[in-house]
């Protein structure tokens, strides 16, 4: 992890210089810390659960009681149900995917938080606000001294600094949902429902959690490692 993601690095450096356009004239994430706007905040992944929670989703966003923040990977399957989130974010430098048969226009008023690593594809054709984070990894440190922004917490997982970001912005309460770490029947995601990966995934795999019955669902190793970095952070 150290030699590939950390702050010897030299690509992903020059990766982070590259994109000084948008870290010097987009949004500081830290402005929207400690807004106190609501006191329950809902995350949304994108693991195959997140389909169980559409129409609770959908009257908690049609009610407003409620800060929706989603991932990257769960927007379109939320927006199909009618579901617009109220933050998005984003770290994954081939993000643009995600959204390639998606309407943008659909979310141009939802603010968009990244990592400078994220997709420039992405931020190129993002229609809302944008909002520039740093990880709070020694990668981001010599950027940081050059160009402040608020940093965010990140083992790996857009879960990560998707609930670090609920927890700064004043949040009282964090719902999560879809965030599954594994892979119910078979599923990788909850926007796609055919996957030969996930077949041989829950053919092959050795690892496993459990779920909320105490059953064993199958997972790989660094997704077990999303989630104990998740819950070291919720201890913390």
């Amino acid at each position: 992890i150290n030699k590939y993601r950390g702050i010897d690095n030299l690509e992903l450096q020059q990766k982070i210089t590259s994109n000084l356009d948008y870290i010097e004239n987009d949004h500081d994430i830290s402005e929207l810390f400690a807004v106190k706007d609501k006191a329950d905040y809902i995350i949304c992944g994108a693991g195959p659960t997140l389909a169980e929670h559409y129409q609770f989703l959908k009257q908690a966003a049609e009610k407003g009681n409620y800060t929706i923040i989603a991932v990257d990977a769960a927007v379109i399957p939320l927006v199909q149900a009618g579901i617009i989130p109220d933050i998005i974010v984003s770290i994954d430098p081939v993000a643009k995917k995600l959204f390639d048969d998606f309407a943008l226009e659909q979310c141009k008023k939802v603010p968009l938080v990244y990592f400078p690593l994220g997709s420039v594809e992405l931020l190129a054709c993002w229609q809302g606000p944008r909002y520039t984070a740093y990880s709070t990894g020694k990668l981001y440190n010599a950027i940081c001294e050059l160009h402040p922004k608020g940093r965010l917490y990140c083992g790996g997982s857009v879960m990560h600094p998707s609930v670090d970001l609920a927890v700064k912005m004043g949040a009282k309460k964090v719902y999560l949902f879809g965030a599954d770490f594994s892979f119910p029947d078979g599923k990788t995601h909850t926007h796609w429902q055919v996957d030969e990966y996930s077949d041989a995934i829950k053919r092959e795999s050795s690892h496993w959690v459990l779920n909320g019955m105490n059953e064993r669902v199958p997972t790989l190793l660094n997704y077990r490692g999303y989630l104990r970095d998740l819950e070291d952070f919720i201890a913390l």
